[in-house]
């Protein structure tokens, strides 16, 4: 009877064991899962608050943008309404230094007049080589190798080179390596300004000749017309002359009519 009871006890010690065990398991199990769980929840959370961090970065980054272009297009919004204050200011002393030189003339017996031509456009740098323009405008309406061409606003802009029937191609004073004599308006300096092409000059001269930015360079003759603007000096302490540089008040791509001065 004895031995019987032993055997039940170690029988029952030994279910009891099993379970522990198993609940040991079962718990670790369950206690991995957690931590996996667990470890998941907070990347998952660091990630947002990264995610977060560079969403407000970018906002801010985006806004300080918009304020910056705002600023710089106000500023070149100024600059061209002050730009264009100016060649209005220009263009109306133009307009009255030739309106005293037409009367002076009258005065001492010299009139000039001369016959102009309306002429479109047809063809422009972007499409014409060398610095030439195309008019549909030619020998039935009088135009003549050499003749001026202007624009509305009083610029000598070339000289026709060809005329066929009905059209006639003009080279621009700014043609590459193109020279044409003017004098600076204010001093009264005789100039060269050489074609560097797309409207724009250089000029040489001494060193000590003060020539003021914005100075205007006009053609020679009694009708002088505005050439060029001073847009900058060039000095170099080694070289006995300065580089005057000068562009035409206008855009040639804007331009789509001009006048015809004949000869």
């Amino acid at each position: 009877m004895i031995y019987h009871r032993d055997k039940n006890k170690n029988f029952s010690r030994n279910i009891i064991s099993l379970l522990v065990l198993v609940l040991v398991i079962v718990v670790g199990i369950y206690s991995k899962d957690s931590v996996a769980r667990l470890g998941n929840s907070t990347q998952n959370s660091l990630a947002l608050v990264s995610e977060s961090k560079d969403n407000v970065s970018g906002f801010f980054a985006s806004f300080w943008s918009a304020i910056h272009f705002k600023r710089s297009l106000s500023e070149e919004n100024g600059r061209l309404k002050a730009e264009h204050v100016s060649f209005e200011a220009l263009a109306l002393e133009r307009d009255r230094l030739v309106q005293e030189n037409m009367e002076l003339k009258e005065v001492l017996g010299r009139k000039t007049e001369k016959k102009s031509v309306l002429a479109a456009i047809i063809a422009k740098p972007n499409r014409s080589p060398y610095d030439t323009i195309v008019l549909d405008v030619g020998v039935d309406s009088g135009i003549e190798n050499g003749d001026r061409v202007l624009t509305y606003g009083g610029t000598v802009v070339g000289e026709v080179m060809y005329t066929g029937d009905v059209t006639s191609k003009v080279e621009l004073f700014s043609s590459p390596g193109k020279t044409t004599d003017g004098i600076i308006m204010g001093g009264n300096i005789s100039v060269s300004l050489r074609g560097l092409g797309n409207g724009n000059f250089e000029a040489k001269l001494p060193r000590d000749v003060e020539v003021p930015i914005g100075a205007q360079v006009v053609s020679l003759g009694l009708n002088p017309f505005l050439i060029a603007i001073v847009g900058a000096v060039v000095n170099d302490p080694r070289d006995p002359f300065e580089t005057i540089l000068l562009t035409t008040p206008f855009n040639m791509q804007d331009l789509k009519l001009v006048e015809v001065l004949n000869s």
